[in-house]
Order: structure tokens, then sequence, then C-alpha cells
């Protein structure tokens, strides 16, 4: 009894603790906004675990799901494409890359990638296009 009424005290100060506690900026977030950006986060962090420990296809799920919710989604698109690639998914990777290849910053490696996936599908033309664009940058 004394455990459940001390669980009880803790998750109720946990929750008073974390309304209470959103920023002073124009932009306040509501309670239910923050919690779940903390699952989002929590989600995008045991994906990249996956993705580090070479678990391509269990990181997949958790990727689609948070670019389904828009979360760090210039991130999460990069690491899907780059599962798919990995896991010779060659027409889901081309598609991921593509939107890659669209994002403001995108990093030297994602040309490449997206050429050799290219070059992978039998779009031999395109992936020189983007081979160049590669090249350029070095």
């Amino acid at each position: 009894m004394k455990i459940q009424k001390f669980t009880l005290a803790i998750i109720v100060s946990l929750f008073s603790v974390l309304a209470f506690a959103q920023t002073e900026n124009k932009e306040k977030k509501g309670f239910f906004k923050d919690a779940v950006d903390f699952v989002q986060e929590t989600k995008l962090n045991k994906a990249d675990r996956l993705f580090d420990h070479f678990a391509y296809s269990e990181a997949i799920s958790l990727y689609k799901e948070l670019a389904l919710a828009n979360f760090e989604i210039n991130h999460v698109q990069r690491r899907l494409a780059d599962c798919y690639r990995l896991t010779h998914k060659i027409s889901l990777a081309e598609e991921w890359y593509s939107k890659v290849v669209k994002q403001d910053s995108v990093a030297a490696d994602d040309y490449y990638n997206y050429a050799q996936v290219l070059r992978g599908s039998g779009k031999y033309d395109e992936s020189k296009k983007w081979l160049n664009k590669f090249n350029s940058m070095n």
C-alpha cells in the first residue's frame, strides 16, 4: 500500500513538474505537445542506436513512424534512405534519397549515395548527373 502511494506521488510530482516547466517564449508548447516531443525524441534515439549497431531493418520501422510525424524530418529522411540502401532495397532507397537531395543542407555523400542507388536501378544518365554534383562539391 505504501509503495502504491509513493509511486502515485512520484507520478503526480513528475507530471506537475512537466506541466509547469514550460519556457517563457512567445510560442509556448502545451503539455501534450511536450509529451509527444519527448516520446518522438526517445523513438529517434532508439532508432539511431539501432542504426549505429547495424540493425537497419529494425530501425526502418521507427524512422518511418517519425517520418509520418514529420519529426526531425531531414535527419529521418537521410537515415531511412541509408537504411534502405544498406538493406539493398534500392527502389525505396531511391525514393528517400530523392527527398534528401532536395533538402537545404545536403552532404556530398548524399549525392554520391543517390547516384549509386540510381545506378543500381539502371538509371545511368541520372546517376551521372548526381555523380557530377558530388564531384563538384569535392
